[in-house]
């Protein structure tokens, strides 16, 4: 999508028809693009990728530095019946929590610039990466690459670096790395009240960040990520049929049961039945110690003993090479009708897999269960940062998913499906107190049963100094 908000802007009439209270801030910033709902514009940057998704926002800001994000938060919070704010940075809440009735919308589609912090970076362990609060997955793996540079993201290359990271951040490098939260080594923020504050200055304000700032104490404007050397790296698709899913998925969790998954390794799985393949399929990625990379095809010729493979695209390449042919994939990043439901599961159990198999996807289109596997690094305590779910676990997310000229009837049964099956996981209780609150549906969550009342406690603290007058009503996690 071409982006044109830096020469198209919303006239003042249309201001005075659809937003009259940003009127004033249109005189006094006319250079700040803004579009309301007549505007010719406005549907086309504001389309979320989920299509259920319909709430409208009575404008949308496009800041390009931090002067014009000062000033647009500072113009919202200051009326006299202040304005409320939302944020989006990549726009990939499944349940569009980037948007408001009758709040501004501030987009970042303007701000994605990525500054590396290094006087040395091939022979530097401590590099940083300061991020715009605009960079998605693949723009930073750009960016990085080329500086032979690397860092953990989700794998879905259109997501924002900033929500990912702050909401948790899982991903295919995750279990070398890290969580996104692990990653996360400062941040600048603007509070409701326009004041710039540098978590660097406030080692509490940087926990809460790390799990919890997803506007809750200000808009975060910089965040600054801890990167890598470019590892020597093996990645791509392998996949097992759907009828010998019980096998590969034991297989799976035996391995693990007895330590005999490296924390080299990373892997989405997930199960669908597209019509080109049924499968279960694992998103391969091993990052290599050093130079050798003979313990990951060893690992590799492991997983595929686990069935029978029909699919086998891995070999030696690039973070940002695999990331780039995920990003080709329009299945990805697909614009439709996506109805989702989450739970953290402790492991693969047989009453699980015996659900999963029972109740596979609708087939014929791209619905999937997705799993984020957590586990290596990504299980170490980190005291330092506000995310609570240590425990070996896996995120599991059934997603029904109808194309957008899908009929009601397509809609209804890829609905039905996520829904059903979560349903039956709940009841039979394979499910785990904590969750990920961002693949979440809101109703299911829950601050105190994700955090724990100790963590809620203090993130209530640093909420009340930073944003007592709750500016931004969709932060996440809900903390009042």
């Amino acid at each position: 999508m071409a982006f044109l908000c830096e020469t198209v802007k919303t006239s003042l009439s249309q201001l005075l028809a659809d937003a009259p209270a940003l009127v004033l801030f249109h005189t006094y910033h006319p250079d700040i693009p803004v579009l309301t709902p007549s505007s010719p514009d406005y549907h086309t940057h504001h389309q979320e990728y989920n299509a259920y998704n319909a709430i409208l926002p009575l404008a949308i800001i496009f800041p390009s530095n931090a002067d014009q994000l000062i000033a647009a938060v500072k113009y919202c919070t200051s009326q006299r019946a202040p304005v409320a704010i939302t944020v989006r940075g990549g726009g990939h809440d499944a349940y569009g929590r980037n948007a408001l009735a009758g709040a501004v919308q501030i987009d970042f589609h303007l701000m994605k610039e990525i500054t590396i912090q290094a006087s040395d970076l091939k022979s530097s362990e401590d590099c940083i990466a300061a991020v715009d609060p605009g960079v998605t997955a693949i723009e930073l793996h750009r960016a990085l690459d080329a500086a032979g540079r690397a860092a953990p993201t989700g794998w879905v290359g259109t997501v924002g670096v900033t929500g990912w990271a702050c909401g948790g951040g899982y991903g295919l490098e995750a279990g070398t790395w890290g969580l996104g939260v692990d990653g996360i080594v400062g941040a600048r923020l603007v509070t409701p009240n326009g004041e710039l504050v540098d978590t660097d200055d406030d080692p509490e304000l940087l926990w809460a960040v790390r799990g919890a700032g997803l506007g809750n104490f200000g808009v975060i404007f910089e965040l600054r990520l801890r990167t890598y050397r470019k590892p020597r790296y093996l990645a791509g698709m392998l996949a097992f049929p759907l009828h010998e899913g019980e096998k590969v998925l034991s297989g799976l969790q035996e391995l693990s049961d007895k330590g005999q998954v490296p924390a080299n390794f990373s892997n989405e799985l997930m199960v669908n039945t597209t019509e080109l393949r049924p499968a279960i399929m694992f998103l391969f990625a091993w990052v290599c110690d050093g130079e050798d990379v003979t313990s990951g095809w060893a690992f590799l010729a492991r997983l595929k003993s686990l069935g029978t493979v029909v699919l086998d695209t891995i070999a030696e390449t690039s973070i940002l090479q695999f990331h780039e042919l995920l990003h080709q994939n329009p299945a990805v990043t697909a614009r439709g009708y996506y109805t989702m439901h989450s739970l953290a599961l402790p492991r693969l159990t047989p009453e699980l897999i015996k659900l999963v198999m029972d109740r596979p996807p609708p087939p014929g289109g791209t619905s999937a269960i997705l799993f984020h596997y957590a586990r290596g690094r990504t299980l170490q305590p980190n005291l330092a940062a506000a995310w609570a779910n240590r425990d070996e676990h896996y995120i599991w997310t059934p997603c029904g998913f109808a194309e957008l000229d899908a009929n009601v009837e397509q809609k209804d049964a890829a609905k039905r499906w996520s829904e059903e099956l979560y349903q039956a996981a709940v009841d039979a209780g394979l499910g785990l107190e904590k969750g990920y609150w961002s693949l979440s549906r809101p109703e299911h969550c829950d601050a105190v049963r994700f955090f724990g009342e100790d963590t809620v406690a203090r993130l209530r603290k640093l909420k009340k100094k930073y944003n007592p007058q709750n500016a931004l009503p969709a932060a996440l996690p809900v903390l009042v």
